[in-house]
């Protein structure tokens, strides 16, 4: 679902990198094809090591095709974000509003549903990349919390969670083909995002930004770059669900 004030597949940002530039954007109803291509390879390559061939299986034909994507990109109060570098799509997030786990705190929360990156572009920024657009995305919809689920044995996720102002909540379970997992709730809220935020951005080199046809801020000797309605990170991305 694409937000009524911007256009579709507006880009986003944009992020300067020594080999490469990536571009976030939003996705439209055309990549249903490519999501359904993308959100398959990138939680194979992610889970399958350490899961049997058999659970995986059930799994993606349960999540993932061209007509499973197309009824998620068209649900109210979803949205996916595409990266990209050159054109090609290197990873993606969606975003669901409306559907809050019990356990979550705020009056308008926002979930991280997915965040994947295709496997040779781990370490590159394109996680780190997803989820700020993922908190920018948050605060300019009003939400006042953002939550997602990890797999409970991902200490580095959970770690890379914590730093970004994600707190342990709870658990839930997630079933993958006859296997059932056991995933931790974390969220974050306004306040402690915004200092996560703040942390970042004493660390890191500039990058341009570039939102809607919004002006760009430069900032320089930090780790992330802020804007008031956009902005990019560099990091990691860990496993994540």
């Amino acid at each position: 679902m694409v937000p009524p004030t911007l256009e579709a597949g507006s880009r986003l940002s944009s992020l300067h990198m020594e080999k490469a530039k990536i571009n976030i954007r939003y996705a439209t109803a055309a990549d249903h094809v490519l999501l359904a291509e993308l959100g398959a390879r990138t939680f194979y390559d992610t889970l399958a090591a350490d899961n049997t061939p058999e659970n995986m299986a059930a799994y993606l034909a349960a999540s993932f095709g061209p007509e499973i994507q197309a009824a998620e990109l068209s649900a109210p109060g979803s949205l996916f974000l595409i990266a990209e570098v050159d054109g090609a799509a290197v990873g993606y997030t969606r975003l669901r509003e409306g559907q809050p786990s019990a356990r979550t705190i705020g009056v308008r929360p926002l979930e991280i549903v997915r965040l994947y990156a295709r496997q040779e572009w781990l370490g590159q920024g394109v996680g780190a990349a997803l989820m700020k657009a993922s908190l920018d995305e948050a605060a300019r919809r009003g939400c006042d919390s953002i939550w997602l689920d990890v797999w409970d044995h991902n200490l580095r996720a959970r770690a890379f969670y914590s730093r970004w102002g994600f707190a342990e909540m709870g658990t839930q379970s997630f079933q993958l083909g006859d296997d059932l997992q056991n995933d931790l709730l974390m969220q974050a809220t306004g306040s402690r995002t915004a200092r996560a935020l703040n942390r970042c951005q004493r660390r890191t080199a500039p990058v341009d930004m570039q939102r809607a046809g919004r002006s760009n801020r430069r900032s320089t000797n930090t780790r992330c770059y802020v804007t008031k309605s956009s902005g990019r990170s560099y990091g990691k991305l860990f496993r994540y669900r």
